[in-house]
């Protein structure tokens, strides 16, 4: 079968339809694309938040057992140089001892008396009067 001839006007609609169709083809190729590196992009995101937050729990808790060793390690040293030494003469051990005893102040429970009355001036001052003879350490003084 012979291939038929085109007129030149045949030729050119025929070629401009041809145009119009990659055109389309192209616009929705770059739609098809730029929708994946969405999609894609949110997914990685969500993915990247997720590390971040898992990273920043994990640092966390690493960083509360170094804190927590550091702590009892110069906590025992601080102690150790106050009982040697006697006397303090740097601020960082007063302050260590004074955190110390907020420590053993926060520990310690004190429970009020029921009533002003039920606490006589006799029993408040006998264990003062008893116990002003006695040496006591303190490091602050």
């Amino acid at each position: 079968m012979p291939k038929k001839v085109l007129t030149p006007e045949e030729a050119e609609a025929r070629r401009l339809r041809r145009n119009e169709q990659c055109k389309q083809y192209h616009i929705k190729n770059r739609e098809r694309r730029l929708a994946y590196k969405r999609e894609n992009h949110a997914k990685n995101k969500a993915h990247r938040l997720q590390k971040m937050k898992e990273w920043r729990e994990k640092n966390k808790e690493r960083r509360n057992v170094y804190f927590k060793e550091w702590w009892r390690k110069n906590r025992s040293k601080a102690s150790y140089a106050a009982s040697s030494s006697g006397a303090e003469s740097d601020d960082s051990s007063s302050s260590t001892n004074l955190l110390m005893l907020s420590e053993v102040a926060l520990q310690v429970k004190v429970e009020a008396p029921a009533s002003d009355s039920a606490v006589s001036e006799e029993e408040v001052m006998s264990p003062i009067y008893y116990l002003k003879d006695e040496n006591f350490y303190c490091p602050f003084a």
